[in-house]
């Protein structure tokens, strides 16, 4: 996770607090030339607020009409892009590298994952996102 992880896990937190509905996707591996680094976030709103970003821009459209979609229907998904993908080109992954990002949903996360996250950022600790988070629909 970046400097800004800190940031913007609290303005996530407040987003919970104001009773929004929002999902996180974070980018959980990469190969070759990648747009952003595994561990980077973007959180995106139900009104369509965005804060970070997985990819630069070449694939965040695709992570955010699923992210629209999983804030719906519960659940979480990985999407992987890669240049052989014939939909990585439409989306615009165009760089010759891979990423997977995971999408999850306020619906699927456990009530202490925020602060969870927070307080080990703030504390510089590393933490497995993951392990917190419900994978049930």
């Amino acid at each position: 996770m970046n400097a800004n992880s800190e940031n913007l896990f609290s303005i996530v937190a407040d987003w919970n607090q104001q009773g929004h509905n929002y999902a996180l996707a974070i980018v959980i591996s990469t190969w070759g030339s990648s747009p952003r680094q595994a561990g980077s976030i973007m959180a995106i709103r139900e009104d369509g607020r965005i804060e970070g970003s997985v990819s630069g821009g070449c694939v965040e459209a695709a992570v955010i009409e699923t992210a629209f979609e999983l804030m719906k229907e519960g659940g979480t998904e990985r999407l992987d892009f890669g240049v052989a993908d014939e939909t990585a080109w439409q989306v615009g992954l165009s760089c010759g590298g891979e990423i997977s990002v995971w999408i999850c949903p306020k619906s699927s996360q456990d009530d202490v994952v925020l602060s969870t996250i927070i307080d080990a950022i703030k504390a510089r600790q590393p933490i497995y996102i993951g392990c917190f988070i419900n994978q049930e629909k």
